[in-house]
């Protein structure tokens, strides 16, 4: 103990270097983590399952495009991740189609949540800029 005490005091409180060193690393740190971690934005809409077909009600996406989809009549149960094959708009609706593959997750739902990745921003835009609201 006697031995890490002399080398706390020496090293550490007699010349700051050391300390200043790890602080400047961990900010350093910090900043290039939260520059590059991602963070999905999503949206949520109630929707209808018709077949291969997902009909959201009372929404018109039109302005998004996107590739996938997360789908689910509970969440704490079971979540599908479904890949959309297809997007139509028409009559004010938004009727999205899904892959035959993905079709098959969705049999016995009729009302379901779907998740809609609409975009990505970085976790320091998150806690900074936006302080951590949507």
């Amino acid at each position: 103990m006697k031995a890490f005490s002399g080398f706390y005091v020496n090293y550490i409180i007699k010349n700051p270097f050391i300390f200043y060193a790890f602080l400047f690393i961990g900010a350093f740190t910090f900043i290039v983590l939260t520059l590059t971690i991602k963070i999905n934005i999503i949206e949520t809409y109630s929707a209808a399952v018709e077949g291969k077909t997902i009909k959201l009600e009372n929404s018109s996406i039109s302005d998004f495009t996107f590739e996938e989809a997360y789908v689910y009549s509970d969440r704490n149960k079971e979540v599908a991740h479904v890949s959309i094959s297809k997007i139509d708009f028409s009559n004010n609706q938004t009727y999205i189609y899904l892959s035959e593959s993905d079709s098959i997750k969705l049999l016995g739902f009729d009302k379901v949540n779907i998740d809609i990745v609409v975009g990505q921003r970085t976790l320091l835009e998150t806690i900074f800029v936006r302080a951590g609201r949507g």
